[in-house]
């Protein structure tokens, strides 16, 4: 029997994102989930009052907030209907609505008496002065990234064309716009403008930093070794985060400056983060604490702590702390792991699950592995060797099955494989192409037909990222799919799906429910959700309640033997 209000408990305990520390440095304005909501929070830093400002929030809680320039109120995705809203929201607590569109909307930038943000679906930048009407500034279809800023005179944003991506900037007042040659591959940073004549980029999805110098036509100085970008310093540095240690310098040039043993998770490119006295708001965690928020003094290292952790009805001395562990790839190469073990005597069946797609796992806490190691399985959250979406991964997930089955410890008869987003379409190909790897696999909204996405042009950018243009290689897009390889379903499959979602639409499921024959051991369920269920409460408890039932009835019980 599923036991819903554990789940409830783990899921439960707090999270933190989107610190946005105000123009004046009095206050940080930060997401913040658990107990079942996801609320608007304003922590004062003099005082220490922590206090809601908006509560029943959409499960959009790692989306991003901009205050407005004069510090009195806030811009925020907000409203009924996940993240088709935008809402001003002031220091106590009044909510007007600014924007209500038909399709997602994006925080772009704020000046002052006006909000930037993007209809993503119409691919199209805005302008919204404060109680005036919108005006168009620029279509970016396809948008290659979100991120981008307004200066005094000029606007960053970024466009792919022919499959390159390269920062462009737009003279507000002429319209005239120009590509940066020099930084082809490279995207413009939210917040950009060091100054009105030079901006902070990185590569696309990928590691690096550099600063562009708009007068010289070039960069001032790049380095692709540096991790991911946070902010640019008044004195021409750039904090950044690198293998989640944050780094300070430029140019090959960096100060470590390491948070109390634990990891720091890098934020959001368009957070604000910097405090006027020299300090950093950066979300620190651990495999066995959630997101916790520290102000980092970027001169000596010393870390305060502002918002801790929430366990609620949660002992932390029940967190199971994984171990680092490497496995061999098909062409003998070691690939990073994280395994977390079940207290029990007897060999436990087990679960392979890879989300986010990264190298080196995260070494954050991982509730969902918590929640089905504390049932009885163990987990291994495997990494890879290559690029995140790469064409080979799935043979990597399979070879981790393999090492996972040969363990002692572990009953080699009873593997699943899980996987979400881009893990659910890892968790696809696993079914179609490594069937006999695995007694159940499950997928949580993966991507299904690759080919009708692209040709669509339903297919988020940063997934495009990493592959070759749709148009050049349609062959490695269909070999990919999974769609390709569907003519039969030979494993227990569970497939879930949100109604609301707009980044894998439902088209992909219906899709896969074509595609599989009537008798085949397909299990299917749509959610009343978006893409994640991080906000969305009763919804991730009833999908993992769904997963936990279909194991058990696949593998049967934890304490079962074969």
């Amino acid at each position: 029997m599923v036991d819903r209000e554990r789940i409830r408990a783990l899921f439960g305990v707090s999270d933190c994102f989107a610190p946005a520390v105000s123009p004046s440095g009095d206050a940080i304005a930060y997401r913040w989930a658990g107990g079942g909501g996801t609320e608007l929070r304003l922590l004062n830093l003099s005082t220490g009052d922590d206090r809601r400002l908006a509560s029943d929030l959409p499960p959009v809680n790692r989306e991003p907030l901009y205050w407005l320039p004069d510090g009195d109120r806030l811009a925020s995705i907000g409203g009924a209907v996940e993240d088709h809203a935008l809402e001003l929201v002031s220091r106590e607590g009044e909510r007007d609505r600014l924007v209500d569109a038909d399709g997602r909307v994006h925080l772009f930038d704020t000046e002052p008496g006006a909000v930037w943000y993007w209809a993503v679906d119409e691919a199209t930048l805005y302008r919204h002065p404060v109680g005036g009407d919108r005006t168009a500034v620029a279509s970016v279809d396809p948008v290659a990234t979100l991120s981008g800023g307004v200066s005094s005179e000029r606007v960053a944003v970024s466009r792919l064309e022919d499959g390159t991506v390269a920062p462009h900037v737009l003279h507000r007042e002429t319209g005239e716009e120009c590509r940066l040659d020099d930084a082809a591959g490279w995207t413009a940073h939210a917040r950009p403008w060091t100054d009105e004549g030079r901006l902070l980029l990185s590569p696309w999805y990928d590691s690096g930093a550099g600063v562009y110098d708009l007068a010289t036509d070039g960069f001032v100085w790049r380095d692709e070794s540096v991790g991911r970008p946070v902010a640019a310093l008044s004195d021409g540095d750039v904090l950044a985060v690198r293998e989640w240690t944050p780094v300070v310098g430029r140019d090959g040039d960096w100060r470590e400056f390491p948070v109390d043993g634990a990891a720091v998770a890098s934020p959001m490119a368009s957070e604000e983060v910097l405090l006027p006295d020299g300090r950093a708001v950066l979300a620190r965690m651990s495999s066995t604490r959630p997101r916790e928020f520290v102000a980092l003094d970027l001169a000596d290292g010393d870390a305060e702590l502002l918002v801790a952790a929430e366990f609620g009805d949660v002992d932390p001395e029940d967190v199971v702390t994984p171990e680092r562990v490497t496995y061999p790839s098909p062409d003998g190469e070691a690939v990073d792991a994280l395994l977390y073990r079940p207290v029990t005597d007897a060999p436990a069946p087990a679960v392979v699950t890879m989300y986010p797609p990264q190298p080196d796992p995260t070494p954050g806490l991982d509730w969902s592995a918590q929640l089905l190691v504390e049932a009885g399985y163990a987990v291994l959250w495997a990494g890879h060797s290559g690029e995140p979406l790469a064409q080979d991964a799935h043979r990597e997930y399979a070879a981790a099955g393999a090492w996972l089955a040969d363990r002692p410890d572990v009953d080699g008869e009873r593997l699943a494989f899980y996987g979400h987003s881009s893990g659910g379409e890892a968790a696809l190909r696993q079914a179609f192409r490594h069937p006999d790897a695995w007694a159940a696999v499950v997928d949580w909204a993966g991507f299904f037909d690759m080919v009708w996405a692209a040709e669509a042009g339903e297919l988020p950018a940063g997934y495009v990222a990493d592959l070759p243009d749709y148009e050049a290689d349609p062959d490695l897009w269909r070999e990919r799919s999974p769609a390709t390889h569907a003519d039969g379903l030979d494993v227990p499959l569970l497939a879930m799906y949100g109604r609301r979602d707009s980044a894998v639409p439902l088209e992909h499921s219906r899709r896969l429910l074509d595609a599989v024959p009537d008798d085949a051991p397909l299990e299917y369920h749509e959610f009343d959700a978006g893409h994640g269920t991080s906000g969305e409460f009763d919804v991730r408890v009833a999908v993992w309640a769904t997963i936990l039932e279909f194991l058990d009835r696949r593998l049967g019980s934890p304490g079962d033997s074969t």
